[in-house]
């Protein structure tokens, strides 16, 4: 399932049409939960939402980023034509530091949230039998 949520929502907005999906879909939910997305994923549980919080570190980006080309490259995940997802992807760049892990970090002036967003459902399909949900 690919849903993208109308941008500029209030956070009670957004929730009331998440928690509208979660009851039609029953999946399950990744959500970043570095800085306000603890607030979130507190929030949602409280809603009756199976959610588990991700600690962005750059180990886990590195996974998550990881899985998501593995897929990509395998041509193992068809992914629907969306200029702000395919720009979002593109936005990402990597270095490798002196100990050979990489760091992750967006080019200026672009947004990264909706690859993330991507590479967090891609996760959850891997790691779980439920449906998979990925609202952007």
């Amino acid at each position: 399932m690919y849903e993208k949520c109308e941008k500029g929502k209030s956070c009670a907005e957004f929730n009331v049409e998440l928690a509208d999906l979660y009851n039609k879909y029953k999946f399950v939910m990744l959500i970043d939960e570095t800085g306000l997305g603890n607030a979130i994923v507190e929030h949602l549980n409280n809603l009756g939402m199976e959610v588990s919080g991700i600690q962005f570190t750059s180990r886990k980006k590195e996974e998550l980023l990881s899985n998501l080309h593995i897929l990509l490259e395998q041509k193992r995940l068809a992914i629907p034509y969306d200029e702000e997802l395919f720009n979002s992807l593109n936005a990402i760049e990597y270095k490798r530091n002196r100990v050979g892990n990489y760091t992750f970090d967006k080019r200026q002036h672009m947004h990264d949230d909706l690859a993330y967003a991507l590479a967090l459902a891609c996760m959850a399909a891997k790691e779980c039998v439920k449906g998979v949900g990925i609202i952007v």
